[in-house]
């Protein structure tokens, strides 16, 4: 995706609000609202099988895919 604007929305002691507008591949534009904050949080799907689940998807504050 390609970043076509960002804007700082609001900045506090904890985390700050950004609002970016990218480029789709397929040429749409789009809005991302983002939570900047030190933290952070992985969750595990598990199935009932007992298999773990694994999604691979574009993360635009990375920048890249991620599983």
């Amino acid at each position: 995706m390609e970043l076509i604007r960002s804007e700082r929305v609001f900045q506090g002691k904890a985390f700050e609000v950004r609002v970016d507008q990218l480029r789709r591949p397929d040429g749409e534009i789009t809005r991302i609202d983002l939570v900047e904050h030190v933290g952070a949080v992985a969750l595990l799907p598990v199935g009932q099988d007992g298999l773990i689940w694994f999604v691979r998807q574009y993360r635009h504050p990375a920048g890249k895919r991620l599983l």
